[in-house]
């Protein structure tokens, strides 16, 4: 209404003035947009009250400030307003109008404040004092009006659909009250749209729009007046325009309900009514939303003209952008279109004049998220950050904002924030591919991360003091880091590869295809079907995934090396890059897969591009150095990187052809780069190594004492000397290497390595005196010592030297240095399966001995003693290691003797079944045997179990298993075919003794007894179960009476639906055939 203004005549003073109402010599004053404003605001008072204007202008002003959002200048008028209209002389309905607003002003203020308890209170207050009044001797009209605003309220505020019950129940009255008015029906139709009811909606709105075309079809055929505009003529005029944008708006309430009901068509053609009618911006916006819709939800049959709707689109955006400029929603959208047209000036610029004005607290989240964009495009990560955290602070919901944090996050290396958000994101948006490539990105950056941090660290700490024993040597430290952080970097670097496996398969969905890529990691295998459904559209998301693995088969993961070549193959069948650094890690992973001739190939063609790029730089920056300033920092940074990796493939190069066997050949490389770079450690120790397989021990040391002068503080030249003179069984030698690297770099005696060679030396030295003297072994106590040392990090050390220092340490009752150890040991992170059964198997043991010993140290040994946890770690490791090696006779025995000790005695049972049809050993029935007797026995002490005629019957057959068994393994026995010892022979037949002459006969004694009982609780319990039917058909039948009466409302209501069509209708009808009266 505002967008045109409105005028307000002034009536005279007096009954006897000159003037009349059908003089035009009276003033009018017209009221615009621009005029409402708060400095305004006495001026517009103080000539109201001099003019005496009628109450229906003071609140037409009033409300007209309110949609400008000036609401001080709202509550001041109305105030006024009562001051001047609360009089005995003013009529009920005048007083009523009067209340009511005010009533209405305070609930809307209550609202605002509904946070605030003590003002909510407050305006509560006031807004029950004016509805008592409005109630009291005014008009009944506007109280139910405001009462039913008030419900409406409510229901915003809690969601209780009573309130929705009581709103209608309202505005029902107020109909009935006023059959003319138009707004309880609009109101009314409003309460159903918030009851998502939107056919009845529908009704109501069609009743409220055909009472306006009535009313507007009358004042069209009034006569017009020639003469110069009257005070009646000007309410006139005011009254059209009221109903003409009443109507406009009536046609935009159909049509978004005919929306909500799926009705595009429909409510595309009632929209296009309404701008037709009266331009409102509020109807181009929907009818952009519309176009929008109709863009972005369309079937295969969709055969609109995609230009054409774009058109409409931008059109009705446009056109609601010129008819409401101060719009705060279109003013975000015309910045939104500056941002994508890249004029990121205009659009900040515009952005914080509107953060200047009082927005809604809506759309204070859009401006906050659009601003952070802006900052984001500039590269200005920090600002960014703190624009989209403000815009959740605003909005907690706000995905888009929430996932340009993340990446503002990333940006600025606040991975912490990215990865919390990250979450919250999954768990909101599963599927979606955007957030999982950024989650994943966030994920591979976090573990990058910490290994970056902590060789920066280990750095600093060679660089600080090489010498100190305080320090540990840089290798030790690298792997405590990856012991202490390598768990969670695994973890993080999982997650992401979980996330971009989610991203790779969620074209398809298969939840099958991703099991068979899980699989495919054990047997190094993916078959067609699988890759056939594999999405490799992205090169980004492939990247990820290829870095992912790198990381992972780097920390020892080697099993995932076959699917990484796969990855690899297909990137580069994919797409032609040009990334070096990839085509040296797929030689690399090509020679961890022992496709040594493929990664001869690659490398060679990647050493020989880069041999031709390195000596072309060289040449451009030789000549440009006789210029002004040489070569740029940037440019020799560059140079630098590109040599560094030169020489990386130029190594890799080496190696792939010395494992091909192309010995001569990788001598040649490695020569060639000591020769060139003589501080390159890898290339002599890979001449060492060659040296020493050709048993040229001289050069052997030769190439080892130059890499002790390059680098005296290296470890890897004694480690490596060490280890060759061990292999060729000079022990005391090698020995004497370690104790010298000892002496040389006093931190190197924590390594975790060094210690596990050097006891694993001293051990095989004790085992070659024992053999070659004859005497016992003794273990020496510097073994002990220096193994202690090395088991703090044994995923580093030799594996099976580890091991046997942890058995050792068992045996010499240190348990849980032994235990400790142990579990290092199983956290290693290259391990083949026998490994895994000699940990697990060994653990078992240790842990089964451990928890045994804690049972026996009290005075009575009791099942309900024994430590659970402990029991089930211990049953674990049995299982880990039967699944490692099932053909290991020793381990069955072991587990079934511990299941036997801590009174397992069902799955002790399960498992000597399986060591039976395995071995095929009578010694497993033996021990069948005892077990099922222990069995039998225990249960026969438990009153639970004798007062179960289903636990009767087992021990029964368990009985009859003990007799046939035992009278099988002693006929064996007599026979000389199954050795037993006379003590299990005399046991054996104690056993059957018993078990027939005693235990057999107790059971089938008892057996009919408990076969009577069973049949009284059968009974019992089918009485129970009749008792139980008979009340839930009882039930089932109050049910029925309830839907009933439920179907019988629901058609009342569809009746009084269809009435209220018929009287739509029939108004309709009238409509079209009456003729307004004319004057």
């Amino acid at each position: 209404m505002l967008d045109s203004g409105f005028g307000i005549p002034f009536s005279p003073k007096s009954q006897n003035s000159a003037h009349t109402q059908n003089d035009s010599t009276r003033r009018c004053i017209w009221i615009s947009q621009e005029d409402l404003t708060p400095n305004n605001l006495e001026q517009i008072k103080d000539l109201l009250k001099s003019e005496e204007v009628p109450l229906k202008y003071w609140l037409l002003l009033a409300f007209s400030y309110k949609s400008l959002g000036h609401l001080e200048s709202l509550d001041s008028l109305l105030k006024e307003a009562e001051a001047i209209f609360n009089s005995e002389e003013d009529s009920k309905r005048v007083k009523g109008t009067l209340y009511s607003s005010l009533g209405f002003h305070n609930l809307c203020q209550a609202q605002q404040f509904k946070n605030d308890d003590e003002r909510h209170k407050r305006y509560m207050d006031w807004t029950n004092h004016y509805l008592r009044k409005t109630e009291v001797g005014t008009s009944l009209y506007h109280f139910y009006m405001v009462k039913g605003h008030q419900s409406v309220f409510n229901y915003m505020r809690d969601k209780n659909t009573d309130h929705l019950a009581t709103a209608r129940s309202m505005f029902n009255m107020a109909i009935d009250q006023s059959r003319s008015a138009i707004i309880p029906l609009v109101l009314f139709g409003n309460v159903m749209v918030l009851s998502s009811n939107y056919q009845v909606a529908s009704v109501y709105y069609l009743r409220a729009l055909l009472k306006a075309s009535y009313y507007l079809a009358i004042m069209n055929n009034m006569p017009d007046s020639r003469r110069a505009p009257s005070e009646r003529s000007l309410e006139l005029s005011l009254a059209h325009s009221q109903l003409v944008w009443l109507k406009a708006a009536l046609f935009f309430a159909l049509s978004a309900c005919q929306f909500s009901l799926g009705n595009i068509e429909s409510a595309k053609s009632l929209i296009e009514k309404s701008i037709a009618l009266k331009p409102l911006a509020v109807a181009h916006r929907f009818a952009s939303a519309i176009a929008a819709y109709q863009l972005t939800h369309f079937k295969e049959d969709f055969e609109e003209d995609v230009p054409l709707l774009l058109e409409q689109y931008s059109r009705a955006h446009l056109a609601s952008h010129i008819l409401d400029r101060s719009n705060a929603a279109g003013q975000l959208h015309l910045c939104e279109f500056l941002f994508h047209r890249g004029n990121l000036e205009e659009c900040t610029r515009r952005l914080l004049d509107l953060q200047k004005t009082n927005l809604p607290y809506s759309l204070r989240a859009e401006l906050e998220y659009q601003l952070g964009r802006v900052e984001h495009a500039k590269g200005s990560y920090s600002e960014a950050l703190n624009r989209y955290m403000n815009a959740l602070s605003h909005k907690n919901d706000f995905l888009s904002a929430r996932l340009q944090l993340v990446k503002a996050a990333a940006g600025c290396g606040d991975l912490g924030l990215a990865r919390e958000h990250c979450d919250f994101l999954l768990q909101c948006l599963q599927k979606v591919a955007v957030v999982l490539k950024v989650s994943a990105y966030v994920y591979l950056c976090s573990a990058r991360e910490t290994l970056e941090t902590n060789k920066w660290d280990m750095l600093k700490m060679e660089s600080a003091n090489n010498r100190s024993q305080n320090q540990l040597d840089i290798s030790c430290t690298f792997h405590s880091v990856q012991q202490g952080m390598g768990r969670l970097i695994d973890e993080r670097l999982f997650k992401a590869l979980s996330l971009l496996e989610d991203l790779i398969f969620s074209a398809n969905g298969s939840e099958s295809s991703r099991n068979a890529l899980e699989m495919s990691k054990f047997t190094n295998k993916l078959d067609a079907k699988s890759k056939a459904q594999r999405d490799f559209s992205d090169p980004l998301a492939m990247e990820y995934y290829i870095r992912c693995l790198e990381i992972l088969v780097s920390r020892g993961r080697e099993y995932l090396c076959p699917s990484l070549n796969e990855y690899y193959v297909e990137y580069f069948n994919l797409y032609k890059s040009d990334n070096d650094r990839f085509k040296n890690n797929f030689g690399v992973i090509l020679m961890y897969t022992r496709n040594y001739t493929r990664a001869c190939a690659v490398l060679q063609a990647l050493n020989e591009k880069l041999s031709r790029k390195t000596e072309g730089s060289t040449g451009s920056g030789t000549s440009g150095a006789g210029g002004a300033g040489g070569p740029t920092e940037r440019s020799a940074r560059e140079n630098m990187e590109n040599t560094t990796l030169a020489l990386t493939v130029r190594f890799n190069y080496a190696l792939a052809l010395e494992f091909a066997g192309q010995i001569t050949k990788a001598q040649k490389i490695y020569s060639s780069i000591t020769r060139e770079y003589p501080r390159y450690t890898s290339a002599w120790l890979r001449r060492s190594i060659i040296a020493f397989q050709k048993c040229d021990h001289e050069s052997t040391v030769r190439y080892l004492e130059q890499v002790k002068k390059i680098h005296p503080n290296s470890c890897e030249p004694y480690l490596l000397r060490s280890y060759q003179l061990g292999k060729i069984k000079s022990y005391d030698e090698a020995i004497q290497e370690i104790r010298k690297m000892f002496r040389a770099i006093p931190a190197s005696a924590y390594d975790p390595y060094a210690n596990t060679l050097l006891s694993s030396l001293m051990i095989k030295k004790s085992y070659r005196i024992a053999q070659t003297t004859g005497t016992t072994l003794t273990l020496p106590k510097e073994a002990m010592q220096y193994a202690k040392t090395a088991l703090k990090r044994p995923s580093v050390c030799n594996f099976y030297a580890a091991n046997c220092i942890a058995v050792i340490l068992a045996l010499e009752k240190n348990f849980k240095a032994s235990y400790e150890s142990f579990l290092l040991l199983m956290e290693s992170l290259s391990m083949t399966s026998h490994m895994k059964l000699l940990v697990n198997k060994n653990i078992g043991i240790l842990s089964a001995a451990i928890t045994l010993a804690m049972v026996s140290t009290d005075r009575k040994p009791d099942k309900n003693k024994l430590n659970k946890l402990k029991v089930a770690k211990t049953q674990q490791h049995f299982q880990s290691a039967i699944s490692n090696g099932k053909m290991d006779k020793s381990l069955y025995t072991c587990y079934i003797r511990f299941l036997f000790d801590v009174q397992k005695y069902e799955e002790c049972i399960g498992v000597l079944e399986t060591a039976r049809l395995i071995f095929q050993d009578d010694a497993f029935v033996y021990n069948q045997i005892i077990v099922t007797d222990a069995m039998v026995c225990s249960y026969l002490r438990d009153a639970e179990k004798t007062s179960s005629l289903v636990e009767m019957i087992n021990m029964l057959s368990c009985c009859r298993f003990i007799t046939t068994s035992a009278e099988y393994l002693l006929e064996e026995s007599q026979r000389g075919n199954t050795q037993f010892s006379a003590e299990a022979y005399n046991k054996l037949k104690q056993i059957a003794n018993r078990v027939e002459t005693k235990m057999i006969p107790h059971i089938t004694s008892t057996l009919p007894q408990l076969e009577k009982t069973c049949e009284n609780k059968q009974q019992a319990r089918e009485k129970r179960l009749q008792l139980q039917l008979s009340i839930q058909q009882a039930h089932e039948a109050k049910k029925r009476e309830q839907e009933q009466e439920r179907m019988r409302a629901a058609e009342a209501e569809e009746e009084l639906s269809e009435k209220l069509l018929k009287e739509a209708s029939e108004i309709a009808s009238e409509l079209l055939t009456a003729k307004p009266t004319q004057t």
